[in-house]
């Protein structure tokens, strides 16, 4: 048996990505993955009669300089990708009997949003914007502390 420098177990879109940046990286490695086709639940998929058909559906941080155009740049493909942008007002939608929510673009506008349709909720809505803050500084702090995005 060949002996390899990684095995990655699973082709989804995390071991694809990190067996892609190994592999760049001229490590060798072995990529397995137990179903007939790569991608993991990229692909659709059947269970107890229903297809759920999981694409894509949006990304956040696909901006220059955002978190995912930094990952396709380290991976060296940012070129070859082209986004189209979804409409910025209501790109996700959570419709109700009686109440439907559109999920816009922008951290703030957003935040604007649900104070708007919930202003008796716009104490915990700051909260909750305060947490994540702290989250995101975390997780941002921890990246720092690496020698990049995917070391």
């Amino acid at each position: 048996m060949e002996n390899y420098d990684a095995i990655v177990i699973g082709s989804g879109a995390g071991g694809l990505a990190a067996a892609l940046r190994l592999a760049r990286l001229n490590f060798s490695v072995l990529l397995l993955e137990a179903m007939p086709s790569f991608g993991g639940y990229i692909n659709p998929f059947r269970r107890r009669g229903y297809t759920f058909d999981t694409g894509l559906h949006f990304l956040v941080g696909i901006s220059k300089g955002g978190i995912f155009w930094r990952i396709l740049e380290e991976l060296g493909i940012y070129e070859k990708v082209k986004f189209i942008e979804l409409n910025p007002d209501g790109y996700d939608r959570f419709i109700f009997p009686d109440y439907e929510f559109r999920v816009c673009n922008g951290r703030e506008r957003f935040k604007e949003k649900l104070i708007n349709d919930f202003p008796k909720e716009e104490r915990g809505i700051h909260e909750f914007f305060k947490v994540s803050d702290k989250l995101l500084k975390a997780i941002e702090a921890s990246r720092s502390m690496e020698s990049g995005l995917l070391a």
